[in-house]
């Protein structure tokens, strides 16, 4: 036995192609077993969904009174982020001010999750509910001195 034989067969028997002028392969043309450590990383799935955040976690929305002003929200978390929207529903005239306004617009589906709705998003007739806008907390009323 050679020395490149005992070198590698305290290893786990992995079989070696046959490759002309290489060492490892026996002048007879059998094959000698190695550890072969060039394993390939198994593939991760190709559909993960149709949103490039679908790995992160989606609740579903809940009506809460807003831990601020106490008017009703609704609370959930959407790819991710926190979310409260206001509970009445949208119209297209009324997404249009919500946006020129600063607010987020999102989409309350049947099963009570809150969508994100970005520029393609609002263009696509799949995704289907009402739509709602983020919520911002009224400014308190302040209580003035009377003397």
């Amino acid at each position: 036995m050679s020395d490149s034989v005992s070198r590698f067969s305290r290893f786990s028997s992995v079989p070696r192609a046959r490759v002309r002028n290489d060492p490892i392969t026996q002048r007879d043309g059998s094959v000698e077993t190695r550890n072969v450590d060039r394993r390939e990383k198994p593939q991760k799935p190709k559909n993960r969904g149709d949103s490039p955040h679908a790995h992160l976690i989606t609740t579903r929305a809940t009506q809460t009174p807003c831990p601020r002003c106490r008017r009703p929200t609704l609370t959930a978390i959407s790819e991710g982020w926190p979310v409260r929207a206001d509970p009445e529903p949208l119209d297209r005239q009324g997404e249009i001010n919500a946006l020129l306004a600063g607010k987020w617009t999102w989409t309350l589906t049947q099963s009570r999750e809150l969508i994100h709705r970005d520029p393609d998003r609002i263009s696509d007739p799949k995704i289907r509910g009402t739509i709602h806008a983020d919520h911002k907390c009224q400014p308190r009323p302040e209580q003035k001195r009377l003397f």
